[in-house]
């Protein structure tokens, strides 16, 4: 077989097709498909089902039909000529995507009142513009998707009562809604999911009236001079919107850990502890009432108020990160979502950390921030990441979670090479400013009580590397543990890892471990190989051998050292040669969350397509159950899917690559699958990922269009 190009996955011969034939064996199989389902139904011909389409997609399938009927072969070489020229200019993101808001799902919504069947008790009376006449509402409401509403199997009661896309499944006479009292008593008291954000905590933050004492305390000597030469450097004064926080004393038996005063009432007395740690009984007492006065708390405290509640953790006495051989699922923006998670957990990934959660958004109490902070009771060591570019904002946000929220680590994220971060002076730019990337790191791990982590690139500028400056001076200002992206700003995401200098920085970091986000490297041991004395890296053929568990396949020639993300075992044993003590997986875990699985088993896992299409209907349940079961949920679960799809549409079967394993960097050509779903699946069309999630969920709403976020994740 002639050798595949430069960048482009080694496929066998036999599955290989063009561009033309996949699409129209595609287009073939789903009208065949949609023949066969419109004969079981006896009610629709094939020729009203297109009126179903969304016009956007109408469009593409009538003018698709219109170049095959004429058959005209010039207009097809004109039309492959400019497919490259538009290819090459679809880079970067999709700034202008269209936002679907609710209002385009469902213009008559049903009254939140009426939803928990208690209507009388409607806040606006007779000015609410939301339903109240349930009859009305079904008349108008999109038909059911299933007989199955996951809700109510899993606990007993769905919430969404009849607005839910499923509630056949729960409803009795008159709209009421089915309770199954049995499995709602085995979930009574076991809360799912954490780190939500309460009413009465939003409403402090909006108007300003959390205390933050603590980071005060350190705020108020930044701008005195002191040895270090750091004089004059103010860190008040330079956030946006947050002066005028009030500074009163935070109480720790309170829920959100915050003390807030009502008008005209005078300020207590704070809770002075001596530089020795030691707290007098008036304090503890005082403490101890605080903590009953909170009644309205979501979190009740249990026994007295011990030393830990009002005495400072010293560094040697904050709980340690223990992440020694263990795999970490890297924060992704978007993709990293709650249901996305857990089926990476199932698959075997150790440690999970939430997306990137910008500081200021937090303190100003926005919802759709604090979402991105919320734990599932299976995630066991959880850390949420960070962003921003001031001491003050960044003090004050991590002694709001400090006291709010439960977490095993937070880490700042200073490898975010987006410009909307980057000019405000956060991400990669921290990393020129020396002065104040020290000022937040010291000031975070001052009022934090868990371990604190930092994410770098490798600089800003492509040849102009800075992590081996930066690394030790992390180390010395009290940091756990430093990730570095082996790639700068410049490259983004493009090459490949430059693994020689992350290996070179894992040393400078030593004790202190060391991550790459995308195949971790730590430091902090002397490196070893993670094969045995024969030189071969675990049980990974010889080239020419085959595996005994994939006959008939051959690997690829081991290359040492590790250069490249993790896609495979094989990648993560070459990142351990370089002296890690864990693997870190970020754009991997996406293109296959089973990656986890892999790596702790030490095999290639030729999954089937029916094995991946239980995961999309896991994460299905999964997003129905965290986003809703109404038509919102079910759209921002589709959403969140289809984001997903443009990164699941880049993998190839094992069984049909010529050798292995598959490089994250290859690109992959149009094949042919062992079976349609399996094909379907390989499509990078937009309208292709629809109709996977049409199988899951249903048709899309009218007028509905997905555009992914990155424009080069689909193209025709």
């Amino acid at each position: 077989m002639e050798a595949a190009g430069a960048g482009v996955a080694p496929i066998r011969a036999q599955y290989l097709t063009s561009k033309e034939q996949f699409h129209a064996y595609l287009k073939a199989e789903r009208e065949s498909r949609n023949q066969e389902n419109n004969q079981d139904d006896g009610e629709e011909d094939p020729s009203s089902n297109d009126q179903t389409e969304p016009p956007a997609k109408q469009m593409k399938l009538d003018g698709g039909d219109q170049v095959r009927n004429q058959g005209s072969q010039e207009e097809v070489v004109k039309e492959e000529e400019k497919k490259p020229q538009e290819r090459k200019r679809a880079r970067g993101q999709n700034k202008s995507r269209p936002c679907m808001k609710p209002n385009h799902y469902e213009k008559d919504r049903l009254c939140q009142s009426v939803i928990q069947e208690c209507a009388e008790k409607c806040y606006f009376g007779s000015q609410c513009r939301f339903l109240h006449d349930v009859g009305e509402y079904m008349a108008v409401k999109p038909s059911d998707l299933g007989d199955s509403c996951i809700l109510f199997k899993t606990f007993g009661k769905c919430i969404y009562g009849v607005t839910c896309r499923f509630a056949r499944a729960h409803l009795g006479e008159d709209y009421r809604n089915i309770v199954n009292e049995d499995l709602v008593k085995q979930w009574e008291g076991k809360p799912l999911v954490r780190n939500s954000l309460s009413k009465e905590l939003q409403q402090r933050l909006r108007k300003k009236k959390v205390c933050f004492d603590k980071s005060s305390e350190y705020l108020s000597h930044l701008g005195k001079p002191s040895s270090t030469g750091n004089a004059g450097n103010k860190a008040a004064g330079n956030s946006t919107g947050e002066e005028g926080m009030t500074n009163c004393t935070a109480s720790k038996g309170n829920a959100e850990g915050v003390d807030v005063l009502p008008p005209g009432e005078e300020t207590p007395e704070c809770l002075a502890v001596s530089e020795k740690g030691e707290a007098s009984e008036s304090m503890v007492l005082q403490s101890s009432c605080l903590a009953d006065a909170s009644k309205d708390s979501t979190l009740k405290t249990i026994g007295p108020v011990t030393d830990e509640d009002v005495i400072k953790l010293r560094l040697c006495e904050k709980k340690r990160l223990d992440i020694q051989g263990k795999l970490y699922l890297a924060p992704l923006t978007t993709c990293g979502n709650l249901p996305f998670r857990r089926i990476c957990k199932r698959f075997g990934a150790d440690v999970t950390c939430g997306e990137m959660a910008v500081c200021t958004n937090l303190l100003q109490g926005q919802s759709s921030e604090w979402a991105l902070l919320k734990r599932h009771h299976t995630e066991d060591l959880f850390g949420v990441q960070l962003e921003g570019a001031f001491p003050d904002t960044m003090t004050r946000c991590a002694e709001l979670l400090n006291q709010t929220i439960e977490m095993d680590f937070v880490d700042i994220n200073v490898g975010c090479p987006i410009d909307l971060v980057y000019k405000k002076g956060g991400g990669c730019a921290l990393m020129n400013r020396s002065n104040k990337f020290e000022q937040i790191v010291r000031g975070m791990n001052s009022v934090l009580d868990v371990p604190l982590t930092v994410k770098i690139r490798t600089g800003v500028q492509e040849k102009v590397n800075l992590a081996h400056k930066v690394i030790p001076n992390i180390r010395k200002w009290g940091a756990s543990m430093v990730t570095l992206h082996g790639r700068s700003r410049e490259q983004r995401y493009t090459k490949v890892a430059d693994w020689e200098y992350i290996a070179e920085c894992a040393k400078l970091a030593s004790p202190m471990p060391l991550f790459d986000p995308h195949c971790s490297v730590c430091g902090g041991r002397e490196a070893r190989g993670a094969e045995g004395g024969n030189g071969r890296r675990g049980n990974v053929p010889e080239e020419g051998e085959e595996e005994e568990d994939h006959p008939g396949m051959r690997f690829r020639p081991g290359t040492g050292q590790g250069n490249g993300d993790i896609l495979s075992y094989e990648d993560a044993n070459r990142a351990m040669q370089t002296g890690v003590s864990g693997i870190m997986i970020a754009r991997g875990a996406l293109i296959k969350p089973w990656i986890f699985t892999e790596v702790k088993e030490q095999r290639h896992w030729d999954i089937s397509s029916n094995e991946r299409f239980d995961i999309l209907k896991d994460f299905t349940n999964y997003g129905l159950e965290h986003w809703g079961s109404d038509t919102q949920g079910v759209e921002k679960t589709r959403k969140f899917m289809l984001e997903w799809l443009s990164f699941l549409c880049r993998y190839i079967p094992a069984g049909l690559l010529e050798y292995l394993p598959q490089k994250i960097n290859e690109r992959p050509p149009y094949y042919m699958g062992r079976d349609y779903l399996e094909t379907l699946m390989a499509s990078q069309n937009v309208d292709d990922w629809i109709k996977i999630s049409e199988m899951l969920l249903g048709p899309v709403p009218t007028n509905f269009i997905f555009l992914p976020k990155h424009k080069a994740n689909s193209y025709r």
